[in-house]
């Protein structure tokens, strides 16, 4: 099936049909003698869905995408790219490959990769993208991992445990294949540098606790939303630095979170308004946010920053325009407007306030409703800083 997939007229088919609906597409008579139209149309499917994950892949001809799961659980082109580039060696190894676009990246960095994964098609499928790709300094190894890994020393061993080998979508670390926790020390043997990716909802306190080798952890987020958790363990690992990135379509938004000892300021709405971006919000950076960028925080649970003037920031930014106590008679003016709405440290969620006060979900401006530090709940019109 692979090599029939692979057939310059079949990819030709595939590329010329990449706007067309899939379902349409397996619908259709057969073309080619050894290849459906269901798998014809399964390729167009991946294609079109690693679109925005995978831009240079999208229209590559030559390349064939494994089902629906494997895509979900890969790792974005950008975000790739940002977990290799701090690593560089000789030898590194992988020990869930996958879709393989992590090993890709490592691959840029260092002088031999060798990639493990235990589902043979799977493999035969990276291995043939790897190829195309020109990718010659990766070595796909079928089966257990574990088998690699006593093949000498490797100057780093990443991991990408699978999130859905023993229950739905699983966090925990111990509840991951392969397990990391169990496995941690058996790895270090034959390393100084693991780099576990975990998933966005992962318990960081619980991890710490769970790796004692535990050197870095890096929350990943892109526009905003956070990805994925690098965690990165050392063999003589001693002091423990978090770290919040977010990936814009400009820069890379890289904070170092350092311990503060200074007590946070709290103050009522002021010109400005300031909310973290995900990532620093995931390692709950408050203190660092309100002493590095010199802000009041309007409550202990709000995360809403604020200050008379405008500074860059790692997150959005806005200028206040109004403010007035929230209540029904306040709020006769905002109904069936439209406003984008945010609601921190508040009783009702967007989608109540919204239903609520009827209002839409367009317009530039926003209402952001908050509680302040005496207890007293307000609305915030706010304009949004570019």
């Amino acid at each position: 099936m692979l090599s029939a997939l692979v057939s310059p007229e079949v990819q030709e088919y595939i590329l010329e049909n990449l706007q067309a609906e899939p379902a349409t597409i397996a619908l259709k008579k057969a073309v080619f003698e050894k290849v459906s139209m269901a798998d014809i149309a399964s390729q167009i499917a991946a294609r079109q869905r690693i679109k925005t994950k995978l831009p240079a892949l999208y229209d590559k001809s030559g390349l064939v995408f494994p089902p629906k799961l494997n895509l979900e659980q890969s790792s974005s082109a950008e975000t790739a790219t940002y977990k290799a580039q701090p690593h560089s060696g000789n030898r590194l190894l992988d020990l869930t490959g996958g879709l393989g676009i992590d090993t890709m990246a490592f691959a840029q960095q260092f002088e031999e990769v060798h990639y493990c994964e235990h589902n043979a098609e799977l493999a035969a499928i990276a291995a043939h993208n790897f190829k195309t790709l020109g990718l010659d300094n990766i070595t796909v190894h079928v089966g257990d991992s574990l088998q690699v890994l006593a093949r000498g020393y490797w100057d780093m061993i990443y991991c990408d445990p699978d999130r859905r080998s023993k229950v739905q979508r699983a966090f925990r670390l111990e509840d991951c294949e392969p397990n990391v926790v169990a496995l941690q020390e058996r790895l270090l043997r034959h390393t100084n540098r693991l780099l576990i990716k975990a998933a966005p909802m992962l318990d960081l306190d619980q991890a710490q606790r769970q790796l004692p080798n535990l050197k870095q952890v890096t929350v990943l987020a892109v526009k905003g939303e956070v990805k994925e958790l690098l965690l990165l363990c050392e063999a003589q690992a001693t002091a423990l630095t978090h770290v919040a990135v977010n990936l814009t379509s400009a820069v890379a938004e890289i904070d170092e979170i350092g311990v503060i000892n200074e007590p946070i300021t709290f103050a009522d709405p002021k010109t400005y308004l300031y909310l973290p971006h995900a990532a620093l919000m995931k390692l709950q950076a408050f203190d660092y946010v309100a002493y590095k960028y010199k802000l009041g925080k309007l409550s202990v649970n709000s995360h809403i920053f604020t200050a008379d003037n405008l500074v860059a920031f790692p997150g959005r930014r806005f200028r206040l325009l109004k403010q007035f106590p929230y209540a029904k008679k306040t709020m006769r003016e905002y109904q069936k407007q439209d406003y984008l709405v945010i609601s921190k440290n508040f009783p009702l969620p967007v989608a109540k306030l919204r239903q609520q006060y009827k209002i839409k979900d367009a317009g530039n401006n926003y209402l952001i409703f908050t509680t302040l530090l005496d207890g007293q709940r307000v609305v915030l019109e706010a304009e949004p800083i570019l």
